[in-house]
């Protein structure tokens, strides 16, 4: 009885709280593919996204981009002019400006 309650009350949470998009829910899912976010997110890695108010210096964001969706750190920049973006096992920053 007790498992079959948990079960029922973590259905609740995904489904108001990491529901995807597409059911018209808050969060984005995403598989990581390369290397540039290790060690922190590694290939086939799954992320689970939600948009936020504010972002700030070190959040780990996901963005699109001309063919496909990048995630990236961000290390600089603000939300006026774009945020510079680096992947964890890049030396350079990212050519665009989320």
């Amino acid at each position: 009885m007790r498992a079959g309650l948990f079960g029922v009350l973590a259905l609740f949470g995904w489904f108001l709280f990491l529901r995807p998009g597409f059911l018209g829910g808050p969060a984005g899912y995403i598989i990581v593919s390369g290397p540039s976010m290790e060690p922190t997110l590694y290939e086939k890695d799954l992320a689970v996204v939600l948009a936020q108010d504010e972002y700030a210096l070190g959040d780990v964001v996901a963005f699109r981009v001309e063919g496909g969706i990048v995630i990236h750190r961000i290390v600089g920049g603000d939300p006026q002019a774009g945020y510079i973006t680096r992947g964890d096992n890049r030396e350079f920053p990212d050519m665009w400006r989320p």
